[in-house]
Parts: structure tokens; C-alpha cells; sequence
């Protein structure tokens, strides 16, 4: 055998090895999409944010928009703390205590699912 066979021979090996861990394989962690309805007082939210973090404090963080009280966002599995901001066509704003930790405010995601928040303007004050 020649060496310029022996390297064109090497050469598909590494492609062939290539092909195979770029398509075989992923970094990306699985997400499943969350998506649901939003409501302050029963009046759907018309813009706002949805922030799910990880119940552990690590910073996996994901965030979604919510337009007209409906969001979607991707999420990697687990216990999530959730926090909602935005207003409703009334220009009601969503009370600071939705925003601030704790919120009260929970999801676990381990599949594509919907999760809705139905929130009230007339909270309990904490203590």
C-alpha cells in the first residue's frame, strides 16, 4: 500500500468520524416548549415577560414574551420558580410581588406542556 492511499484512506476515516459526531450527536440540552395564558384579575395580560429559572439557582434561565395573555418558551426539564411582569390592555400592572423572589409562582416542566397563571391584583402582603 502507498502512503497517498494510506492518507486518502485516513482522510474518509476522519470525514466518515466527523459526519458521525455532528450529526449524532448534540450539546444543546433537551427543551420542551411551555406555552400557556396569562391573566391579572381575569383580564389576559396584553404584554409582558415570563421568566422560568431553575429552582437550584443555577443560570438556565428562560424567558418568554407574553402578548395579548398568551406566551411559549423553551425550557431544559426540572423545578422552575417563575416570574411574571407586564400589563393588561386597562394598563393594569401586574403587582411587583410577581416579579420580586419569591413570587409564589412555580412550574415543573419534564414535558411539552401548557401552564397557565391566573394572578390577582389583591395580594396578601408578605411577611
Amino acid at each position: 500500500m502507498n502512503s497517498s492511499s494510506l492518507v486518502g484512506r485516513c482522510g474518509i476515516v476522519f470525514l466518515v468520524v466527523g459526519a458521525m459526531m455532528t450529526f449524532g450527536c448534540s450539546s444543546e440540552p433537551l427543551k420542551f416548549t411551555i406555552n400557556g395564558q396569562v391573566t391579572l384579575d381575569g383580564v389576559p395580560v396584553h404584554d409582558g415577560s415570563v421568566i422560568f429559572s431553575p429552582s437550584d439557582g443555577s443560570n438556565l434561565v428562560a424567558t418568554g414574551k407574553v402578548i395579548d395573555g398568551n406566551y411559549e418558551l423553551e425550557c431544559i426539564p426540572g423545578e422552575k420558580n417563575v416570574k411574571i411582569a407586564g400589563f393588561t390592555s386597562e394598563n393594569k400592572v401586574i403587582p411587583w410581588t410577581y416579579v420580586t423572589d419569591p413570587t409564589g409562582l412555580s412550574a415543573s416542566v419534564n414535558e411539552d406542556a401548557q401552564v397557565n397563571f391566573e394572578l390577582s391584583s389583591k395580594m396578601k402582603r408578605r411577611r
